[in-house]
C-alpha cells in the first residue's frame, strides 16, 4: 500500500486513524484474493479437490475495487507528501518506500514465489496418467491409436483426472487432423469443462490459428462465453501466463510466446469473422472490435524482443509478478513529479470528471474487473486507468486536506456499487457498452463506500491501526509463497470448503504477523518499509 508519512510524528489533526486502518484492509484483502484461487477452476496450480463457484464471487467482489482503492489512496498520501516536504522530499520517501522495498523482493520473494509456483503445477498437475492411451494419443498426433481408443470410450468420455473431453484435449494439443477425429466421432464442439470455455476457447488461447480454423468449419460457436464471460476471440487476447501456467498444469508443452504471438492476429482474424458471419454487425460491434485490435498489438510480435536467446514480450512477460502494482506506483509518481514540476499539480478543481475518464481505459478491458498486468511496461490503458484514481485522490487532498469527507454518502453508494452495479457487471459482460459503464460505475461507486464507513467506524482506533497499516505492507509483500505453500498443503483433504479457504488464511497470516513482530518490524527492514518504530518501553514513541 501507499506508505504516508507514517513514518515521522504526525500531529493529532494529521492522522486519520480510518484511513491506516482502510490502507491495511486493502492490503489483507489481496492475501484473501490469491488465497481463493485454489477453490475455484482458475488458472492457478493449486486446485482444491474441493472447490466452489462462491469463490469466484468473491475473487470478483476484491478485484473489481481493491486496487482502484489503493491508487486512490496512494494518490491521496502522495499529494500530502507533497504538500508536506515538498518535491523532492516527496521523490525521496517514494523512493525509500516502494522502489527499494520492491527491489530487495525482486530477488528474494519473488524468485521464491515463482519456484514453489513451479512446483506447486508439478505436484498438482491435472494431466492424465501414462496408462490413459488415449490422451497420450491425442497429445503425439498419433491418429491410429487415438481413433481405436476413441470406438471403445464413446461419446460422454471424459479423463478422471479433470474431466476434460477428447475434443478440448486436440484444440489444447492444436492438431486439426485430431481435431477432425474426434469429431468424425461424434464430439459435440459445444462441449463445455468446468470453467465454462469450449473446444474453441482451448485452442484460441494457444493461438492454435490451424485448431481454430477446424473448429470454426464444424460448427463451433465464435460467440459463446466462458464462466468470466469471455469469448474465444477475447480468450485468444490472454495474459501470457495464463497460457504459460494452463499448460503446465495439464502436462502440455512450455508455449513458445513468440510462435503464438505470431499466430495470433491469424487466429483473431478467423475469430472475428465468424463472430461477425454469426452474428448481424451493430454500432455496438465498432466499439468492441476497437478494444479488441487495441489489445491484439499490445500482444502483438511488434513488442517482442530476443534477450539472451529468450523471447521477451514488453507487455507480458511476467516479471514483477504480485508486486507488479508498487512499480506501477513508482511510475505514476514519477508522472506526478513532472507534472508538478510543470505547473500542473492537483487543485481539486473539476473532480468529478475524473470517473468519467476512466470510462476510456475500462473500454479497453475485457472480463469482470481491472485487467491483469505483470509485465516490464505497464499497458496504456492501465496507466490510464490506475492513473485515475491515482489523480483523484491526490485531487481530493489538494481540496480538502486530511479533513476530506470523502464518501460520507456510503450509505447509499456501497450498496449501489455492490448490488446493483457489480451483479450487472456480471450481465452484461457479452456488451462492451454496458459493461463499461457499469463496472467503472461499480469500481468508483465500492471504492468511495468503503472509504466512508471506514471513516465512519474506524476513526477512533487509535495506534492499533497505523500498526495494522504497518504490519500488512510486510503481510502483502511477503505471503505469496506461504499461501501456495498452504494450498498445497490442504489442496487433497477431504474437509469443507469454507473450513480449508479460512484455514490457509489463517495460517498464512499467523505466521507473517509473528515473522513481523520478531523480526521486521523493529529492525532496518521495519524501517525501510514503514519508518523507525521503538518498541514498547523504550524512550520516544513505539
Amino acid at each position: 500500500m501507499s506508505r504516508d508519512a507514517s513514518s515521522h510524528p504526525f500531529a493529532p489533526s494529521e492522522r486519520r486513524t480510518d484511513l491506516d486502518a482502510l490502507r491495511g484492509f486493502a492490503m489483507a484483502l489481496g492475501i484473501v484474493l490469491h488465497a481463493s484461487l485454489s477453490f475455484f477452476p482458475s488458472p492457478w496450480p493449486v486446485q482444491d479437490c474441493e472447490q466452489s463457484g462462491w469463490f469466484f464471487v468473491l475473487y470478483a467482489v476484491i478485484h473489481s475495487f481493491r486496487m482502484p482503492l489503493f491508487f486512490l489512496l496512494s494518490g491521496f498520501f502522495t499529494m500530502f507528501l507533497l504538500r508536506r516536504y515538498g518535491l523532492r522530499g516527496m521523490l525521496r520517501q517514494r523512493v525509500l518506500r516502494i522502489l527499494l522495498p520492491l527491489a530487495l523482493a525482486m530477488v528474494t520473494i519473488v524468485p521464491a514465489g515463482n519456484w514453489l509456483f513451479r512446483e506447486a503445477a508439478l505436484q498438482t498437475r491435472v494431466a492424465p496418467p501414462p496408462q490413459d492411451a488415449l490422451i497420450q494419443a491425442i497429445l503425439r498426433n498419433d491418429v491410429t491409436v487415438a481413433a481405436a481408443e476413441l470406438r471403445t470410450r464413446g461419446r460422454e468420455w471424459t479423463d478422471e483426472k479433470n474431466g476434460l473431453s477428447p475434443l478440448y484435449w486436440a484444440a489444447l494439443a492444436g492438431d486439426p487432423a485430431m481435431i477432425e477425429l474426434c469429431l468424425q466421432a461424434g464430439a459435440d464442439p459445444a462441449w463445455r469443462s468446468n470453467d465454462g470455455s469450449t473446444a474453441l476457447h482451448a485452442a484460441a488461447l494457444f493461438s492454435h490459428d490451424a485448431a481454430v480454423a477446424a473448429l470454426l468449419n464444424n460448427r463451433a460457436d465464435p460467440l459463446a462465453r466462458d464462466n468470466v464471460g469471455l469469448t474465444p476471440l477475447q480468450k485468444s487476447i490472454a495474459w501470457a501466463k495464463t497460457a504459460a501456467t494452463t499448460a503446465e498444469m495439464l502436462g502440455l508443452p512450455e508455449p513458445d510466446e513468440r510462435a503464438a504471438a505470431q499466430r495470433r492476429a491469424k487466429c483473431s482474424e478467423l475469430l472475428a469473422r465468424a463472430a461477425r458471419e454469426a452474428a448481424p454487425p451493430a454500432w455496438a460491434d465498432a466499439i468492441d472490435g476497437g478494444a479488441l485490435s487495441y489489445n491484439q498489438l499490445l500482444l502483438s510480435d511488434r513488442f517482442g524482443l530476443a534477450v539472451g536467446g529468450r523471447y521477451f514480450q514488453v507487455f507480458t512477460t511476467t516479471i514483477f509478478d504480485h508486486l507488479w502494482f508498487l512499480w506501477l506506483l513508482m511510475l505514476l509518481v514519477t508522472g506526478f513529479a513532472a507534472a508538478v514540476k510543470l505547473g500542473l499539480s492537483p487543485t481539486g478543481r473539476g473532480i468529478w470528471w475524473i470517473p468519467a475518464f476512466s470510462l476510456v481505459p475500462q473500454w479497453l478491458m475485457s472480463g469482470i474487473g481491472p485487467d491483469l498486468w505483470m509485465g516490464l511496461l505497464p499497458p496504456p490503458h492501465m496507466v490510464l486507468y490506475y492513473g485515475s484514481f491515482f489523480w483523484f485522490g491526490a485531487a481530493v487532498f489538494a481540496r480538502n486536506g486530511m479533513a476530506t469527507s470523502l464518501g460520507s454518502r456510503w450509505k447509499i453508494l456501497l450498496p449501489l456499487g455492490l448490488f446493483v452495479f457489480l451483479p450487472a457487471a456480471f450481465v452484461t459482460l457479452g456488451d462492451r457498452v454496458a459493461s463499461t459503464v457499469v463496472q467503472a460505475a461499480a469500481a468508483w461507486l465500492i471504492t468511495l463506500g468503503i472509504i466512508g464507513i471506514f471513516r465512519r467506524y474506524c476513526s477512533a482506533l487509535g495506534s492499533w491501526a497505523q500498526w495494522f497499516s504497518d504490519s500488512t505492507y510486510w503481510l502483502y509483500l511477503a505471503h505469496f509463497p506461504l499461501v501456495v505453500a498452504a494450498q498445497l498443503l490442504v489442496a487433497g483433504w477431504v474437509a469443507p470448503v469454507l473450513l480449508k479457504f479460512l484455514l490457509v488464511n489463517a495460517v498464512v497470516v499467523f505466521l507473517l504477523l509473528v515473522s513481523y513482530q520478531g523480526f521486521v518490524r523493529y529492525t532496518w527492514l521495519g524501517t525501510l518499509l514503514n519508518g523507525p518504530r521503538r518498541r514498547p518501553g523504550s524512550p520516544g514513541k513505539a
